[in-house]
């Protein structure tokens, strides 16, 4: 029997929003039917108009506020309504918090599986603006043939240029606007998605806290760049003294991917310096650098305590970037194990580790589910590893290896709770008979390893989770979780 949908597009309804997204859009129920209403709050009462219709649930906006929540406040950036990137601006900053951790709870216990497990309330800023250390612009042609820097509007790749981000440093402003003038003095064309021509990609500008000045990259739609533009870059930057270096990245294919392989610096330093607590560090354009630096403090510290150190432990840092998390390990452990997939990460992370004067920290380039599996059947076991993925989470030869080696601690740093949660699933599961008969971990040439066959899988506990926002304002939360071997 085909199921009956009690809404039609462009129809106006009467309803109440029970609960939030991680993106902040409100949910709701018309009939039964559930509906997903952007900058809408739980409790409110609104009128909302039906954009799209799905099988199990659609779209709607806002129309008219009927009864609106305590929880909202008016936006204070000037592309609030129409920007695409902080989703929660229209929410009092300490709700945002507690719907923060909500999403972890509900990950946890919906994904996960996991019940009766507290998560802490989320620690938050003291002041939510201005924080990021880094921002990424996309470069397009507009109607009128002129480039457009801005922001997408939220579903879409529509530029939506602003006067000034609240989340920003205010000088990126002025580069900006410095890029603007210097494509329309030069004739320099702007990227077109459809036809794949226009030079320019992106612009993605990283702040030095330490230094006070910014580092500008490039992105261009070509191999190689034209002296005549090289000359017009080096012209229009040189003399900014707050513009410690400029550099070209090379990318060509038709994608979504913001950044290519190959980067070229043409104008004073290659890296930026910052630091993170007491130590300083080196970050060059294609690495990995977390975007709130006083936050980013807060996480790892968090981590290092869950990590319980005493300095006789072989610690394994996976996913390690340029060796942020690695040296603040490397204080309190006899060894430090990086592995990092990005080579000039894996480069600036030794680097980092010599200008601060850690000396029992080494570090090995590729993907953390072939080296790790590779360097724990050479022998190379662990007290407590530190894992730190990109969203998309653990491999599944990267748990398996873990729950073989058997440490007695695994920190989990987690940029996604949906994902986070999958994997701690696996963790805290009982393993079956087949699995662990047929567990196999192979090495970088494919050899079998003895160690991992036919040896039992250890099961984790959760014991610790909390919250870190390290996007204020915005729908992402990061979460450090301590499992303990059971």
């Amino acid at each position: 029997m085909k199921k009956i949908i009690p809404v039609m597009k462009n129809q106006d309804i009467i309803m109440t929003i029970q609960d939030i997204s991680a993106e902040g859009e409100g949910i709701g129920k018309y009939e039964g039917y559930t509906l997903f209403v952007p900058k809408a709050l739980p409790g409110e009462t609104i009128k909302a108009r039906v954009l799209k219709v799905k099988g199990n649930f659609g779209y709607a906006k806002v129309e008219e506020l009927l009864e609106p929540s305590a929880a909202r406040q008016e936006a204070d950036c000037p592309a609030g309504p129409l920007c695409g990137g902080c989703t929660l601006q229209h929410i009092k900053y300490e709700e945002t918090l507690k719907i923060k951790q909500k999403q972890i709870q509900d990950c946890l216990e919906r994904i996960g599986g996991l019940t009766g497990i507290e998560v802490m309330p989320v620690l938050g800023m003291a002041i939510p603006m201005h924080y990021r250390n880094k921002v990424q612009y996309p470069i397009r042609q507009g109607k009128n043939g002129a480039a457009q820097i801005g922001f997408f509007a939220p579903n879409s790749h529509r530029i939506i240029e602003a006067p000034t981000c609240c989340q920003q440093d205010p000088h990126t402003d002025l580069i900006l606007q410095t890029i603007r003038q210097m494509m329309a003095k030069h004739n320099i064309t702007a990227y077109q998605e459809e036809t794949g021509r226009g030079l320019f990609r992106h612009c993605v500008i990283r702040k030095s806290a330490l230094h006070k000045n910014f580092h500008l990259t490039l992105v261009i739609n070509a191999k190689s760049i034209s002296p005549n533009i090289k000359n017009a870059i080096i012209e229009t930057f040189a003399g900014d003294p707050q513009i410690s270096g400029v550099s070209i990245n090379f990318h060509t294919e038709k994608n979504n991917v913001i950044m290519g392989r190959q980067t070229e610096c043409i104008l004073g330093e290659q890296y930026v310096e910052d630091y993170i607590g007491k130590y300083k560090f080196l970050i060059s354009p294609n690495s990995f650098f977390q975007i709130n630096s006083a936050m980013t403090e807060v996480l790892y510290q968090k981590a290092l305590e869950y990590a319980s150190l005493t300095g006789r432990e072989r610690v394994f840092d996976l996913y390690c970037g340029i060796g942020t998390i690695s040296l603040f390990l490397a204080e309190k452990a006899k060894e430090v194990i990086g592995v990092e997939i990005v080579p000039e990460a894996i480069a600036d992370a030794r680097e980092n580790a010599k200008r601060n004067g850690i000396e029992n920290a080494e570090f090995y380039v590729g993907k953390a589910e072939e080296v790790f599996p590779k360097l724990y059947a050479e022998g190379r076991g662990a007290d407590v590893i530190v894992v730190d993925p990109p969203r998309k989470g653990l491999e599944p030869a990267v748990i398996e290896t873990i729950r073989q080696m058997q440490p007695e601690r695994v920190v989990y740093v987690s940029c996604n709770p949906a994902t986070l949660a999958r994997d701690l699933k696996l963790f805290v599961g009982e393993e079956k008979e087949e699995e662990r008969e047929g567990s196999v971990l192979t090495g970088s040439q494919g050899q079998e390893s003895s160690l991992a066959t036919g040896k039992k899988l250890a099961r984790y506990q959760v014991m610790k989770v909390q919250g870190v926002d390290m996007f204020a304002r915005g729908g992402h939360v990061e979460t450090v979780c301590l499992l303990v071997k059971v």
